[in-house]
């Protein structure tokens, strides 16, 4: 497992697993299950990291999407904000946190209890500085990987319509006045 986390917009915070949670036999064992909450929990801390991050950017008058597209380093855009430095110092305690957990392999109540702790760091210093702040851009409002794959499928079922309604539209009408053939017996 591993996880990264950038200054850059673009970059983010991401989550990524390299093994297998699934297998063969019927039903998970209690071991895969285990980590398949785990993941499940790091994904929510993952979604609450990034919303601390938008509700930051968009508090101190920046547009998430835009410096999202320019992949604009984050330190040279709040280069003078002290707001800025506080957020960054709490952001990255709460990734090393999460960092030597994984590293670890732990994934019991201790290193939920942690993770958690950092979190809540982040949120609390949000809270503070920006009460009842609401952003413009959602997490998880492009949907991610999966919200990729549903747009494709979405894309290719539309895809299909329209070629079905065009190969309806541009056939030949078939009037029996003009297609009648008139068939001839070969006799020998």
């Amino acid at each position: 497992m591993f996880v990264g986390a950038s200054k850059n917009i673009g970059g983010g915070f991401r989550i990524g697993v390299g093994t297998r949670l699934g297998s063969k036999k019927k039903g998970m064992t209690a071991e895969q299950k285990k980590d398949k909450d785990f993941m499940s929990f790091l994904s929510t801390a993952q979604k609450d990291m990034n919303e601390a991050l938008v509700t930051f950017i968009e508090a101190n008058g920046e547009d998430f999407k835009k410096l999202m597209k320019s992949k604009v380093d984050l330190d040279e855009v709040f280069l003078n904000n002290d707001d800025y430095k506080e957020f960054k110092e709490t952001f990255d305690d709460a990734k090393l946190k999460i960092d030597k957990i994984i590293y670890s392999g732990d994934s019991g109540v201790y290193a939920k209890r942690q993770i958690t702790n950092g979190i809540f760091e982040i949120k609390n210093f949000i809270d503070t500085k920006y009460p009842n702040f609401k952003p413009k851009y959602k997490i998880g409002s492009t949907g991610g990987f999966f919200g990729f794959i549903k747009r494709v499928v979405y894309g290719v079922i539309l895809l299909t319509v329209a070629l079905i309604s065009i190969g309806i539209i541009a056939s030949p009408s078939k009037d029996k006045t003009t297609t009648q053939v008139h068939s001839q017996e070969v006799v020998k």
